[in-house]
């Protein structure tokens, strides 16, 4: 968390980048082929949407006991706008202790804006019943890049290798879907219990 500060990443989401990122993801096919995958893969009733953003999930999960969490209150303000009958929350992926444990945790496009995936892997494992649901960035598909640099808002972007991906999860259950929208991004669904 204190590395996650000292970067500033609390400031990143926030005014015009919350506007700007919403009409970015709601033009764009990928975004909503992402969706519908995480959306089919949910195991059980429950689902815990952790980095909800402007709710753009929620539209695809229906049926399903949902519980959207957020650190930035200007992404929960738009989230809360598209959809009123939802429930939010307003915590930081470190600072989740006291929201419930959900069937299925789902986590799209957050862990790639940590310095690591620890911490932060191990805190979503701990939410979920059965499922946890994440996308991570993959170094070398569409070009090389440095394993961690600023992107032009100043958020933190983090490339795995799939060698080290397959080495860290080896002793987990789970299966990945590759190139969900673009070629650099992956979907891991982790079963759990």
């Amino acid at each position: 968390m204190e590395r996650w500060i000292k970067a500033h990443q609390d400031r990143v989401w926030k005014g015009r980048n919350v506007l700007a990122l919403e009409r970015g993801w709601d033009s764009k096919s990928a975004q909503k082929t992402k969706m519908e995958l995480a959306s089919s893969l949910i195991v059980g009733n429950s689902v815990m949407d952790i980095g909800c953003g402007t709710g753009d999930l929620r539209r695809y999960l229906k049926g399903f006991d949902y519980l959207g969490v957020d650190q930035s209150e200007d992404m929960l303000d738009r989230a809360k706008k598209r959809n009123p009958n939802a429930r939010f929350a307003k915590r930081n992926l470190y600072d989740m202790d006291d929201l419930p444990k959900t069937d299925t945790v789902i986590c799209l496009d957050v862990l790639h804006h940590q310095p690591d995936l620890e911490p932060g892997f191990s805190i979503l494992k701990s939410h979920a019943r059965r499922c946890l649901i994440i996308t991570l960035w993959i170094n070398g598909r569409d070009g090389t890049y440095p394993r961690q640099f600023r992107g032009n808002r100043g958020e933190i972007i983090t490339f795995y290798r799939e060698e080290e991906l397959n080495q860290r999860f080896s002793s987990l259950n789970y299966e990945v879907h590759r190139r969900v929208g673009f070629p650099w991004k992956d979907m891991f669904r982790f079963f759990l219990g």
